[in-house]
């Protein structure tokens, strides 16, 4: 799958560089010029999330890791500080809601993973010109027990209920060719499950998934 997926990536790289070499030698062509200089940094950026995710889930599934005690709310904050900056041409309205706390949990590195694909995908998946996402931190009470639950609030294109499990599943992301990127969201769930979490995804908008998505998370809390 992998093999596969570069091959394509750069073979629409190598089309579009292809096209531009024509281009070039016509100054009456710069619009379209920008708009295949603009594809081949996106088929760029596409290589890069694969090669990203993949060396992720390999470190994941092979390596050791320790947990340690992690404030949720500070993970998230600077999450919200830098993501910003790497999607400058858009509007993006953070709204952090947080109860008093402390709001420690069990995990590790892997938990900035976590919150980091969450968060680009409500802003890569949202044609809104304004791109909202309230992210509300709690801790609840759940069968005598403490826990972290973590609200991420997008207005994005949302989910249709259908698949709303499968988007977690290995078997998903393989045969989605729309997808094959996109080894995020598997990669989410088993990162959330390894720290003793749960996570599930709600409609923004009860009866109408086009509205945006609510992923909830649910971690075990830590004193």
């Amino acid at each position: 799958m992998i093999a596969h997926d570069t091959a394509n990536i750069l073979q629409n790289m190598s089309t579009s560089l292809d096209i531009a070499s024509i281009y070039c030698q016509k100054t009456e062509t710069q619009k379209e010029m920008n708009n295949l200089i603009k594809t081949m940094e996106e088929q760029i950026q596409r290589g890069k999330t694969l090669i990203y995710n993949v060396r992720t889930i390999t470190d994941f599934e092979t390596g050791t890791f320790s947990r340690r005690k992690v404030d949720i709310q500070n993970v998230i904050g600077k999450l919200i500080e830098y993501i910003p900056e790497n999607y400058s041409e858009k509007n993006i309205n953070f709204e952090l809601r947080v109860d008093e706390g402390p709001h420690l949990i069990k995990a590790n590195d892997f938990l900035l993973n976590i919150f980091e694909n969450i968060l680009t995908n409500a802003i890569k998946h949202n044609d809104n010109e304004k791109i909202k996402i309230n992210i509300k931190i709690q801790r609840i009470k759940k069968n005598q027990n403490n826990y972290i639950r973590t609200e991420f609030i997008n207005n994005g294109r949302g989910i249709r209920d259908q698949i709303k499990e499968e988007i977690f599943s290995k078997e998903y992301i393989s045969t989605n060719l729309l997808r094959r990127t996109s080894l995020g969201l598997y990669l989410v769930k088993r990162i959330v499950e390894s720290f003793n979490g749960q996570i599930t995804v709600r409609n923004r908008i009860e009866d109408d998934h086009s509205k945006g998505s609510n992923f909830l998370i649910l971690f075990p809390a830590v004193e």
